[in-house]
């Protein structure tokens, strides 16, 4: 889930619905998380944010129950760039009673879980700049690039595709290996790490990215 944010106004305030489709009842705390994302792709969520009120942070839902949580992004009111947090719904520990044949013996099962959603603070204007920082091969036959957004907001690689150039050569990666990297969703000001095949007499080389 994508939940998108003015940093003012009417906008700087959205609401999310949660619904236990569960036939137990299920408690809940909610956290906001700053959200950093290295060269890889690893992302750590490990630091709370302190920009947003978050209302409520903890309930109880039942079986089929459904209710709402209100954000209010508190933080800068002209951000420069697009700011990206995560929100992240984690189930207390329930402490399950499983009978057995025995009366007098109980079999305790705890279960924890994370629902995670995406949270932008979008300014006016922001947008996204992908391309190619740099090429090189890694061993024969592949290739390691860096893309870098040098832009102010997130973008998915979605219907994007990569050209190799070698001396006059070019190769374009193959459809199979551009299907997985457009999941990849890179964040403004932040670069990522990608391999990619290419011939094996391919050496100094470089590349381009292109969106449909």
């Amino acid at each position: 889930m994508v939940v998108e944010f003015a940093p003012s106004g009417k906008n700087a305030t959205q609401t999310v619905l949660l619904e236990n489709t569960e036939k137990t009842r299920v408690a809940l705390q909610l956290e906001v998380m700053k959200r950093k994302v290295d060269i890889d792709g690893k992302e750590d969520r490990s630091e709370p944010a302190s920009d947003f009120v978050l209302y409520p942070d903890q309930l109880t839902l039942e079986p089929g129950q459904r209710r709402n949580v209100r954000l209010t992004w508190t933080g800068n009111a002209a951000p420069s760039a697009e700011q990206a947090f995560r929100l992240v719904a984690s189930q207390l520990p329930v402490t399950l009673a499983r009978p057995t044949n025995r009366v007098d013996v109980k079999v305790n099962l705890k279960f924890i879980l994370q629902y995670v959603a995406s949270l932008y603070v979008i300014p006016d204007g922001a947008k996204p700049d992908i391309r190619v920082e740099s090429a090189k091969i890694k061993k024969a036959g592949r290739a390691e690039i860096v893309l870098k957004n040098s832009g102010g907001a997130h973008r998915v690689l979605e219907k994007s595709n990569i050209k190799v150039h070698s001396k006059e050569k070019e190769f374009a990666v193959p459809e199979a290996e551009m299907k997985e990297l457009r999941s990849q969703n890179i964040l403004g000001g932040s670069s990522r790490r990608i391999e990619v095949s290419v011939p094996k007499d391919f050496h100094d080389i470089s590349a381009e990215i292109h969106f449909d």
